[in-house]
């Protein structure tokens, strides 16, 4: 055989396996899993020797009575749906821990809980809507904050962050 028409073979079977390589990835995608949930990182600080090793001198500290905050700010980021609708304007969403309670936007990403579990959450409407918008900025802080009683994490609050762990992993048919 001649140079070039190996050269041509050559060039054909790259593009036979690129093509095959692209057919199974398209028939096989892949999606990002938590291994990790930011719930379970967040839960896993128990100590404030912990959370200062990770999160270094707090932006803030508060003290109130037996207990102390910790507010760690991470600055300011703006959230868009673009596939948001009326309701994420008039309704919110509310969470509730043993001893913190925050309203928020439904979707400015806010998380709480405590250390001993006792989360519970419930979401009401604000208005009766169901319209689309075309899209709905809003800017959020972005924080971590933690109270402490003594030297323990009694409980915690985040907003604008997800400190999960994940991995992509073929998704399931």
């Amino acid at each position: 055989m001649s140079r070039e028409i190996i050269k041509i073979m050559k060039k054909v079977l790259m593009a036979l396996v690129l093509m095959t390589s692209l057919m199974y990835m398209g028939c096989n995608p892949l999606v990002k899993v938590a291994t990790t949930t930011h719930k379970q990182v967040m839960e896993g600080y128990k100590t404030k020797d912990q959370v200062v090793g990770k999160f270094g001198i707090p932006t803030s500290k508060r003290n109130d009575g037996d207990y102390e905050e910790y507010y760690y700010l991470f600055g300011v980021k703006t959230v868009t749906d673009k596939n948001a609708s009326l309701s994420a304007i008039f309704g919110g969403s509310k969470a509730k821990s043993s001893t913190t309670s925050v309203d928020a936007a439904s979707f400015g990403g806010l998380a709480s809980g405590s250390a001993n579990g006792s989360t519970v959450t419930n979401s009401a409407a604000g208005g009766n809507a169901n319209a689309s918008a075309r899209s709905i900025s809003q800017e959020v802080k972005t924080y971590v904050k933690f109270t402490f009683k003594g030297d323990n994490v009694v409980t915690w609050e985040s907003n604008g962050v997800d400190y999960g762990i994940y991995e992509m992993k073929k998704k399931k048919k």
